[in-house]
């Protein structure tokens, strides 16, 4: 009988001061610890900054039989000799903070890998709960595991757990709880020799033979994709098919959606918001300020924004929950020591076109600063899911998918000459690639949605609003006749370098803030200019368009994106990689403005 964990039906309680237990998440980055932490805790979860760096550790609470307990996710780690910024952290918080237990979380169907990190923590004399996830893949591999004696061996409780159906995980707490209650002896952290770590991997070794049988089955389809997808020749042929799918899928998707947004607004809700203005201020300057935003500016947000946005994010949620990132990983990595990489910086580069935050944060766990550094910049090129929006919303809508293709075509060449020549200029070599095997799986539909609905709502909250701002602030200049005037001081970038209508200087301004936002303020503009049976083409050629998109896709990253590669860089190269990014894209933008004027 499956048991399925009670902390994804309770409700959550608020984090407070006191607390009965403290409990952290150990174990390497793919064994399923963030669904762990996401049952235990919900959606409550604050995230703080270990002290003296830049990793992130996220911390939850729950409430399990009337005790308080804070759940720790520490950053993913093999062991605690780790380089990287976010292993070292993991380390310090084992070693100096005081977790009443630690969870280890380790792959079933790779156990030998992941007993080495929970060896290191025994003989720590830590307090150690093992948490054997991915017991139903094992299954499907016919692999068993003798529990019992994985325990006597190993001196420690373990638990099997199914992470993503919630199976074992009360069973994990309550046995986290008894072990809490029990006296422990840490020893003292000491340097080891390369014998000590080989006797360890021995050990490990050892355990899993006397432990776990594994039978002999036929090669799965799951493996059978995985060889494919990682095929120098097949791989590259369908990762190319893939990338055609997943563009198509939300472009047309999203034109649909934007339609319907569009209709649906129009019909009921602009005549609906217009009358209530005009009822309570008139029909003035004033209602017309508040219709720029209230208006016009929540249409653009929706039919611009959260159309392209929301099936894009459908389908990067399913592309990460697949397991089809590291076979692009493995797939690349030859290319990706051309820009001074390696194939497991790809996945911080493919999460970047969701959003480039979270993708340079990303790259704390590669190997060195100068990684990290190409890494950044090359992820602050990246097109992401807000530039997508400005480049289907425009170009694809108006001009033609096949110069929305181009622009991906041309800023991909960018992005490897940029790499390519970072990689000659700044000294140092790159590292290997060391990444685990794992299969393809099949996504759930309540962790797509999920996923899919929290980067959709962070959307709403964070852009949308400032789209509105935007909105309200293009309303009031021009309705006192304001926008020629504010619009002059930016009239050489617009109109003498990129060949634009002078009024997008201000919008490409804008767009700083948030890159839809460009967009947003841009269909307002033209609405304010053409009444609102516009269409963008009555403001831009189809030309101005392809320009106007280029450079929004490549010039100075969002404001988010910006402070986060102050924090993580440090300010200086921040604003190098700004910089950097705006000569490119204005030198591209008046590259095309030239051939197109030629032409």
């Amino acid at each position: 009988m499956r048991n399925r964990s009670r902390f994804s039906k309770q409700k959550r309680c608020p984090v407070k001061k006191s607390i009965d237990f403290s409990f952290a998440l150990v174990g390497n980055p793919n064994v399923g610890k963030s669904v762990i932490f996401n049952h235990l805790t919900g959606l409550g979860v604050q995230t703080a900054n270990y002290q003296g760096t830049t990793v992130v550790i996220n911390k939850g609470q729950t409430v399990f039989k009337d005790k308080k307990i804070e759940v720790v996710d520490l950053p993913g780690a093999y062991g605690l000799e780790g380089i990287s910024e976010d292993q070292q952290v993991t380390r310090a918080a084992i070693l100096e903070q005081e977790f009443d237990c630690l969870i280890a979380i380790a792959d079933a169907t790779n156990l030998q890998r992941n007993l080495y990190l929970v060896l290191q923590l025994i003989d720590l004399g830590l307090p150690v709960v093992l948490c054997l996830n991915l017991t139903d893949l094992a299954e499907s591999k016919k692999i068993s595991t003798d529990t019992q004696k994985l325990e006597q061996m190993l001196g420690v409780p373990v638990v099997s757990t199914v992470a993503t159906q919630g199976r074992g995980l009360d069973l994990l707490i309550e046995t986290a709880m008894k072990v809490a209650k029990q006296p422990h002896n840490n020893k003292s952290p000491h340097k080891e020799g390369v014998e000590e770590t080989q006797k360890r991997h021995k050990l490990a070794k050892n355990i899993v033979r006397s432990t776990q049988k594994e039978e002999e089955i036929k090669e799965t389809m799951a493996d059978k994709l995985w060889r494919y997808s990682t095929h120098p020749v097949i791989g590259l042929a369908m990762l190319l098919s893939f990338v055609t799918a997943f563009f198509g899928i939300v472009v047309f998707s999203g034109l649909y959606i934007s339609k319907a947004f569009e209709g649906l607004w129009k019909t009921l809700a602009s005549p609906a918001i217009t009358s209530v203005i005009h009822l309570i201020v008139g029909n003035n300057s004033l209602s017309k300020i508040l219709l720029w935003g209230l208006d016009d500016g929540v249409l653009a947000g929706l039919s611009i924004g959260v159309a392209f946005i929301l099936p894009f994010y459908f389908l990067l949620s399913l592309l990460e929950d697949s397991g089809y990132l590291n076979s692009i990983a493995f797939l690349t990595d030859r290319v990706a020591h051309r820009i001074g990489l390696h194939g497991r910086s790809i996945i911080p580069l493919i999460s970047a076109a969701g959003c480039n935050v979270p993708a340079i944060m990303g790259t704390r766990a590669l190997g060195n600063k100068r990684e990290r550094f190409i890494a950044s910049t090359l992820i602050s090129m990246t097109p992401c899911s807000a530039r997508t929006a400005v480049i289907l919303g425009s170009v694809a809508l108006f001009a033609g998918i096949d110069k929305a293709v181009l622009i991906y075509l041309i800023t991909l060449v960018l992005i490897f000459g940029t790499g390519f020549s970072l990689n000659k200029i700044i000294p140092g070599k790159s590292t290997g690639l060391v990444m685990e095997i794992f299969p393809f799986r099949v996504p759930t539909v309540k962790n797509t949605v999920l996923k899919t609905w929290m980067h959709l709502k962070g959307f709403i909250s964070q852009a949308l609003p400032l789209i509105v701002i935007g909105s309200f602030l293009m309303g009031f200049l021009i309705e006192l006749k304001l926008l020629p005037i504010v619009s002059k001081p930016l009239s050489f970038i617009s109109v003498t370098v990129l060949g634009l209508p002078a009024i997008t200087g201000l919008v490409l301004l804008a767009g700083f803030l948030r890159k839809e936002m460009a967009l947003g303020l841009l269909y307002v503009l033209a609405a304010a200019q053409y009444g609102s049976g516009f269409k963008l083409p009555d403001l831009m050629s189809s030309q101005q368009m392809f320009i106007f998109a280029l450079v929004v896709a490549l010039y100075i990253p969002c404001l988010a994106s910006f402070s986060v590669l102050g924090k993580e860089l440090g300010w200086k190269k921040a604003v190098y990689i700004g910089l950097l990014t705006t000569v490119i894209a204005l030198t591209i933008g008046g590259l095309f403005h030239l051939i197109f004027s030629i032409l």
